[in-house]
């Protein structure tokens, strides 16, 4: 129970006024941080971490552990008692053939081809109104000289094909003929204008705004590292924010990722909480919380880099690292290293300066939590200037007064994300940003389903019918077979004997030895007999013969199953060797290029999830951008040019309450047209159509 024994779930958690929640310096949001640092199965965590630490090592080319090849020994007596008997001593180190990175590698260079291109949208009332009021205005004025005339002129044109000199009545006759047609392409052109062309103020500094912080962010390069680890463990997760009153976007390691997520929500933003656990040094710390610490903090900092161990309060004894790391050591093993002379001793204090440096504290324990709580809020009914009755929300600390003009209300209780920084771990962790999450609510005229500081999905949850899976982990079953048919293969090239010679000793001169015969034999092609000697026959000549005692044909067989292993890793990661570029060359062109838009169909849904968590972040990161816009209005100056910062300082109101929203443009058809157009450019050539 925590210090003030509050039940996380008393009430269903959190139903406490503001007064209430921040007393006592936020201690209630202190022990909630505390309840969700420790809530998770440890035993399905640790499970879930060894299958992601086996994925990663997959795709940088790592051998896995020796106990993932356990279900392909079953013949080679693998003991009830856990161990490998004698019998496979030979398969004790599998050596890793690398096979399956290629595949995910493959495809992370794909979506390095499909380079973001997001584009903002303004998609308040207030700017549709605009929007509308703008599309008449074009129709009456601007289309009529930029459209109207030239298409108008093109129709006359392509009618009077002879190009004679045309009498009044008959010019007035082709444009009665012309003026339908003009009409119907104006409205193309108008409605690709107002799509693709048109752009309101609110659009323009919107743009601006994201494809600065877009650039300050990195935005492409980690969304390529976020592809790379969705491929590895099927989640693709970023935390946003503001920190020194500037966005940022930050790709999370699911490696130190919780949260509780309900099976009727795909995307973790819905999560009820979150918890991202990462390390940091203290360089790392005040540029993460520089701007927000107190003296008092500060303190707290000085006891957790003190001296001791890390503030996990694990690997506290430098002297128990020390066996462990030398112990470990190959070269001492091997005994490379002795450590009874002065070039052991010194190779002793190397290991034991660096552990003390590790443990020195100057690598901190971070732990970002965020957990739904509740907020009361009033929805009030009144009138407005005009007479007009309206609705508004107000939080708790308004008080509701028909003076006020407040005809009726009601009291509703609204969900609100809560965020801590845990630094540290047990009675000395040091609390920071403890408060509601800025930005959370889509809308201010919509106080319901906030959204936390993390978006992005799990690739598989099919609404937690199943298990989350990797792509990797589809691959992994057949990448194992392959390295134990190549330690079965490596096998046989070390028992392959090729062609054996057989002769009787007899036949051997007097005073050679077998090796010299041989050696003979081999140099001068002769092969001198003696049978004279005792001992000898008459028909020991006959008995020299050639014996194949190769095993030739298991090997034949073994590659060619190799290669069918091969095939499916790659197809079971829905890729084939066609899009790898490893095609027969009796393979039609067609069939070629069939075979890679089916496997682009394929993994479609994989990029296409990738596309839609982009979109989701870049959104979250626009909207922090602008709330940074009012925190300090002075860093936009070097984004806005004068023109946009003069309307920004004359609209304030009408950009605070636009709505932008950021859609990514999915390249995938781009991609399709342009195989196309590749596959048609030999027809083209040899019709002369193109150079």
């Amino acid at each position: 129970m925590n210090k003030f024994n509050i039940d996380p779930f008393d009430g269903y958690g959190f139903r406490l006024s503001w007064t209430k929640k921040k007393a006592n310096d936020y201690q209630w949001a202190k022990d909630m941080a505390d309840f969700y640092d420790g809530f998770f199965s440890f035993r399905e965590r640790q499970d879930d971490k060894r299958r992601l630490k086996i994925n990663y090592d997959l795709f940088n080319g790592r051998s896995p552990h020796l106990e993932e090849y356990r279900n392909f020994f079953s013949q080679y007596n693998y003991g009830e008692d856990g161990k490998y008997s004698e019998m496979i001593a030979q398969y004790d180190q599998i050596e890793h053939h690398p096979i399956i990175d290629q595949i995910a590698k493959a495809m992370v260079g794909e979506r390095r081809r499909r380079r973001i291109n997001p584009k903002v949208k303004d998609m308040s009332l207030t700017a549709k109104n605009q929007r509308k009021a703008k599309q008449v205005d074009l129709i009456k004025r601007l289309f009529k000289t930029t459209i109207i005339d030239p298409v108008r002129a093109e129709v006359l044109k392509s009618l009077n094909q002879d190009g004679k000199q045309l009498s009044p009545a008959q010019a007035q006759g082709l444009q009665a003929h012309a003026d339908p047609q003009a009409q119907t392409m104006i409205v193309e052109e108008i409605k690709d204008y107002m799509e693709n062309d048109f752009y309101l103020p609110t659009d323009v500094e919107g743009q601006r705004m994201l494809e600065h912080w877009m650039n300050v962010n990195d935005v492409e390069n980690i969304t390529v590292e976020g592809f790379k680890h969705a491929l590895i463990t099927g989640k693709e997760v970023y935390r946003l924010g503001i920190r020194n009153f500037k966005p940022f976007m930050e790709l999370t390691n699911p490696m130190g990722l919780s949260y509780y997520l309900s099976p009727n929500k795909h995307n973790i933003e819905d999560s009820e909480w979150v918890k991202y656990e990462q390390d940091i040094t203290v360089p790392e710390f005040f540029d993460m919380f520089g701007n927000v610490l107190k003296p008092k903090h500060l303190k707290q900092l000085d006891s957790l880099v003190d001296v001791g161990g890390r503030t996990h309060g694990q690997n506290s004894n430098v002297e128990s690292q020390l066996v462990s790391v030398i112990s470990n050591d190959p070269r001492v093993k091997r005994g490379e290293i002795d450590q009874r002379n002065s070039a052991g001793q010194g190779y002793l204090k190397q290991v034991y300066g660096g552990l003390k440096a590790y443990n020195s504290k100057t690598i901190l324990r971070h732990a970002h939590i965020a957990f739904v709580a509740q907020r009361m809020m009033y929805y009030v009914y009144r009138t407005n200037e005009e007479g007009k009755m309206v609705h508004e929300w107000f939080d708790e600390h308004y008080t509701p007064s028909k003076i006020n003009g407040d005809v009726s209300w009601k009291v509703v209780w609204v969900n609100q994300i809560w965020q801590v920084d845990k630094i540290g771990d047990g009675d000395d962790a040091l609390y920071l940003n403890i408060g509601p999450v800025e930005g959370q609510y889509l809308s201010p005229d919509d106080p319901f389903n906030p959204k936390m500081p993390y978006i992005g999905s799990e690739y598989s949850r099919l609404m937690g019918n199943s298990r989350n899976v990797a792509i990797m982990d589809l691959g992994k079953p057949w990448q194992y077979k392959f390295n134990v048919q190549m330690a079965r293969l490596q096998e046989m090239d070390a028992t392959d004997l090729g062609n054996v010679l057989l002769m009787v000793q007899q036949a051997i001169p007097k005073d050679w030895d077998p090796i010299d015969f041989y050696g003979y034999l081999k140099h001068y092609k002769i092969g001198l007999l003696d049978l004279q000697q005792e001992g000898a026959g008459p028909n020991d000549a006959n008995a020299i013969k050639n014996v194949d005692l190769s095993n030739r044909n298991e090997k034949q067989s073994t590659i060619a199953y190799l290669e069918f292993l091969k095939d499916n890793i790659a197809k079971s990661m829905y890729y084939n060797p066609s899009r790898l570029g490893q095609i027969s060359p009796y393979l039609p062109v067609t069939n070629n290029q069939q075979n890679i838009l089916q496997s682009s169909a394929q993994t479609e849904d994989i990029y296409s999830i990738h596309n839609a968590i982009i979109e989701r972040a870049l959104n979250a990161l626009i909207d922090n951008a602008r709330l940074c816009y009012y925190m300090s209005p002075q860093q936009y100056e070097f984004i806005l040019d004068d023109a946009q910062m003069a309307h920004l300082n004359v609209s304030e109101e009408l950009f605070k309450n636009s709505k932008l929203g950021v859609k990514v443009a999915n390249q995938s058809e781009d991609d399709i047209n342009m195989q196309a157009i590749k596959e048609f450019i030999p027809y083209f050539l040899q019709a002369d159509k193109i150079d």
